[in-house]
């Protein structure tokens, strides 16, 4: 019997120093689809999306599709709009009856008026809606992550690549990773460290030094 798996995303980089607001309108004007348009938009795009739709049919799970709302990078998104997009989802993801398991596209740095972690509160919200069902998260390389999403989700997957070009293998690592949870009920052991510096963005780059060389010690350590 095919895993009934469902997918959504909520995607907003935050500058919580702009005076400006990102309202529903700007999420609609970037990327806001729902339902079945989901698998329409995202066919054969290097999103984490498109790679989740690619491994699906190798792994024969069945996605019940949500929504996937994005805004371009822009200030604190109205607590109004935040509340649409996570009552919607909970509302889709409800509707969609017993599932599996969950697969859920965040970026990592969304801020809210209401509140300063958008992607946590919108995944707490989801884990207490479905306490039992393994959910696997994919996140941007710039995610700003805390205990509380380590805690709530069962496993974490972010980008290898800046600039990001990883982004459907990620989604395609993401629905293996929880294929894996599926079959054998067991989650994995998460450990959260967050070490003291802030490098700048001009040396974030993976294809050059020193990001080229902490990734190839990353991956290494993976296998």
């Amino acid at each position: 019997m095919s895993q009934r798996v469902f997918i959504t995303g909520f995607w907003h980089e935050t500058n919580s120093f702009s005076s400006t607001r990102t309202d529903l309108e700007d999420f609609h004007a970037y990327q806001f689809v729902q339902g079945d348009e989901l698998f329409s938009a995202f066919a054969n795009t290097n999103t984490e999306i498109g790679g989740v739709l690619n491994a699906a049919g190798e792994l024969g799970l069945t996605l019940v599709p949500g929504l996937f709302a994005g805004a371009a990078p822009s200030g604190l998104i109205k607590a109004e709009a935040y509340q649409f997009i996570r009552d919607q989802t909970l509302a889709m993801m409800a509707a969609a009856g017993e599932i599996d398991g969950a697969l859920v596209h965040l970026h990592g740095a969304a801020v809210a008026e209401n509140t300063n972690e958008a992607d946590t509160e919108l995944l707490s919200a989801l884990r207490q809606q479905a306490p039992q069902i393994p959910i696997v998260v994919t996140f941007d390389l710039h995610a700003n992550l805390s205990d509380r999403i380590i805690t709530t989700a069962d496993a974490l997957v972010g980008y290898d690549t800046y600039p990001h070009n990883d982004m459907a293998d990620r989604g395609s690592e993401a629905a293996k990773i929880l294929y894996r949870m599926l079959l054998n009920d067991e989650r994995p052991e998460k450990v959260f460290r967050k070490l003291p510096f802030a490098p700048p963005p001009q040396v974030h780059g993976t294809g050059c030094e020193p990001g080229k060389s902490i990734m190839a010690k990353l991956h290494a350590m993976e296998k």
